[in-house]
This record gives structure tokens, sequence and C-alpha cells, in this order.
């Protein structure tokens, strides 16, 4: 169980993971050559993003630059108009939603607003992809619900419905619903945006006990620069419809790209901003 603490909210040390243990990683998850476009609004041009077994990879990038669609590409939510998404080994792209299912049990998702149904209880929420998945034993079904509960130190709160939990609990109940059916890779969508300081401290840490005690693969989308910091492996910065660079923590220093560099001291954040050559 965790025990937050507001002085010790925050307590893995960071960067965790160095550009030399590059060589040691496996790819899980390939976006090769994607191309978006919905209508005249141009997302993707020739993106290409790999990510590695094990790690946090956070993507930041400008509103409405495509983000969030990667996501939905990864899980076929949308189809790219070109190019390839791999997940495990397995081809997603021209997968029908049949196919689909066995790559979709691999994966799970917090939500932007992590999306729980208002006319269900917490437990119920919580065991809705299970029984989607072939839950049948009630028994079970509760336990592990007490248990993913108090992964996110949220015990006890069972019978409670989302009206009556922070913003920051729907958040902790929305990832303990993720986790539910134990997934080996999850997808945060801007897994903060909303809450207060120390509520975004509590979340980053759950991303990363996450990777710690489950050992999953985490792609988290966020514009929050010190959230990134405190919870990446790696970084992705997208702009101007592609990856503009992908690297360790301790490479980001060495990046030569004004892009990259305007990211890290905050001074981009919206797609407004326009693309620089």
């Amino acid at each position: 169980m965790l025990l937050f603490d507001e002085d010790t909210i925050f307590k893995a040390p960071r960067p965790r993971r160095h550009s030399r243990d590059h060589a040691e990683r496996e790819p899980v998850i390939v976006f090769d050559d994607l191309w978006k476009a919905f209508g005249s609004n141009v997302i993707y041009e020739g993106l290409d993003l790999t990510v590695y077994k094990g790690e946090i990879l956070t993507i930041v990038g400008g509103s409405g630059t495509g983000k969030s669609v990667l996501l939905k590409c990864l899980l076929r939510l949308l189809v790219p108009d070109r190019g390839r998404v791999t997940a495990f080994g397995e081809e997603v792209t021209g997968r029908t939603e049949a196919q689909m299912f066995p790559i979709r049990r691999r994966i799970g998702m917090l939500f932007q607003g992590a999306a729980l149904f208002d006319s269900m209880t917490v437990a119920d929420n919580i065991a809705w992809p299970m029984r989607m998945h072939g839950w049948t034993d009630e028994e079970q079904i509760a336990a592990r619900v007490e248990e993913v509960l108090t992964q996110v130190d949220l015990p006890g709160i069972q019978r409670k419905r989302p009206i009556e939990l922070s913003g920051g609990m729907r958040k902790r109940v929305g990832l303990a619903r993720t986790i539910s059916i134990a997934p080996e890779v999850i997808l945060y969508d801007e897994p903060t945006t909303g809450l207060d300081p120390t509520n975004v401290k509590m979340i980053d840490q759950l991303v990363v006990d996450m990777q710690d005690t489950m050992g999953v693969t985490s792609i988290v989308v966020t514009h929050d620069m010190d959230s990134a910091f405190r919870i990446s492996d790696r970084i992705a910065v997208l702009w101007d419809k592609r990856i503009r660079w992908a690297g360790y923590q301790d490479e980001i220093s060495e990046a030569a790209d004004p892009i990259v560099m305007d990211f890290v001291n905050g001074d981009v954040g919206s797609a407004d901003d326009g693309p620089r050559p």
C-alpha cells in the first residue's frame, strides 16, 4: 500500500535509465512512417517512433499536434492514412475489430478525464473491463477490485460513486480500472490535467510505481514538462507533424535543436507557436 505524504510525495530518483542502457532495450511498440490527416488538417507526415519494453516514454508537444491521436492509432480507434503500427511484434494497422481484441487486452489506457461511469459504483467501474474480458467469479472480481484500489492508495471506497470523489481520486480509480486486467502496456492521456500540484505529484508517483511493481511499458501524453521530467526514461517531442527529437533525459542537455530546448524551458505550449525550420 502506498502512503502518500506531501513532504515526500515523489520518491523515485530521476532519471533511472540512461542512454548507455539503450542497447539492452527490446522494441514493443513501433510507429513506422505514419501519415494522418483529417480533411485538410494534416496531423502526421512520416512520423516514426519506437517504444521499448519496460520504459516510461513521455510524448510532449503543443496543443492540437496529435499526441492523443497517436494513442488512438495504436489501439486502432483511428486508422492512419499510410504507414504501419506494430505492437508486440504484430501489425495493428490492417486488423479487424475482432482481430484487435487480443492486442487491446494487453494494453490499458487511463483517459484524460478518467472516463468513469457515473451510474456505477467504484467497484463496478473497476470490474467492468474484467467482466468484458470473461471474468465471471464474483469473489475473484471483488478480491481484484480490493487489490487494485489498495495499489492506488484508495482502499475501502468500493461503494462510492464517481460524483463523490475528488478529481485526483477519480484519476486514481481510473488507473485502478486500467491495471485490473494486468496490462503489459499502459497509455496515459494527459493524466495530470486539471489537478492541483499535490495530486499531480501523486499521479506521477503512481506512473512510476506501476513500472516498478508491474514491469509495464508506459506511454504518457502530457503538456506538463515538470511532470515529464519527473517520470520519464525517454522523452519524445512531437512537432511539425513528426517526432522532432526523442532521447533519454541525460541527452537533452546536448540537444542542439532550438525547439527541443524551448520545450525543456517551458517556452512552447500550443500549436499556435507554429513550426520552425
